[in-house]
């Protein structure tokens, strides 16, 4: 029987967006999308103490986007991670560096398959330079479409030894990211971090726990793309069969150290 008290988990969410420009392009019912009570509300009904937040995607520059969402959050710093959401094509290693040294933004997150680039791409190597030289984790998301292989993503940690990865999502697509892809991947690579949204089921967490251990496997919703409700997605963690100790360091306990909380 699972324990029910293990909703009260204190939890690090490391994937949600609080979008503030139109993203009626990307997603259907954009105009739907929750406000920013809502996510708050999100956060508190599961137990969510920090949250990484990302803006909302753009096809072109993205560094404005950064900025906004940095303003909105100021009053609430303590509980926020801003990680910045950059478009290669568009950006530039400068206007990362500028929202880390003036917003405090704590990591990178890459896009390829909706900003259309590939990881090889020699337009992404500075910004991978860029984070390494101020030690901070690059979020890459994985999943629907070529772009978003998780061979690309072991490629690019294999190149860059000195860099903290985290693949997101653990999205199973057969012929592109089949079912222990990502697992194995992160496991052969010891730099690399994976995040759990879209695991399918909590027994597939629990694989993920015996092939590659627990220290590098982080939870994260996605929201409001990945899970409207975060409570719901943290069943995934809260039902899997794995260790107390084990539904803790995902959680929360990875997240600390790998952003220094």
């Amino acid at each position: 029987m699972v324990d029910n008290t293990l909703k009260f988990l204190p939890t690090i969410d490391i994937h949600t967006h609080f979008p503030l420009s139109p993203v009626t392009f990307f997603i259907s019912d954009a105009k739907n999308l929750p406000p920013f009570d809502k996510y708050l509300a999100a956060l508190n009904t599961a137990h969510v103490t920090d949250a990484v937040i990302l803006c909302g995607p753009k096809k072109g520059a993205m560094r404005q986007e950064n900025e906004l969402l940095a303003s909105r959050i100021k009053p609430m710093q303590g509980r926020f991670i801003p990680v910045a959401w950059l478009n290669p094509k568009y950006d530039s290693p400068d206007d990362f560096q500028a929202l880390i040294e003036e917003n405090n933004f704590r990591g990178l997150k890459l896009h390829p398959v909706f900003n259309g680039y590939k990881l090889t791409d020699l337009i992404v190597k500075p910004f991978i330079e860029k984070a390494i030289e101020y030690k901070l984790p690059i979020m890459i998301h994985s999943g629907w479409g070529p772009e978003g292989s998780v061979k690309d993503i072991g490629s690019l940690a294999e190149a860059y030894l000195d860099g903290t990865f985290v693949c997101l999502h653990m999205k199973e697509e057969y012929g592109l990211n089949d079912r222990f892809s990502h697992i194995e991947m992160a496991a052969h690579n010891t730099n690399v971090f994976l995040e759990c949204s879209y695991i399918p089921h909590p027994r597939r967490l629990a694989e993920a726990v015996d092939v590659m251990g627990v220290e590098k496997i982080l939870f994260g919703s996605d929201y409001p793309w990945g899970a409207r409700d975060i409570a719901w997605e943290k069943t995934k963690v809260t039902y899997a069969p794995i260790s107390y100790t084990d539904k803790k360091r995902i959680l929360a306990d990875n997240a600390k150290e790998l952003f220094n909380l």
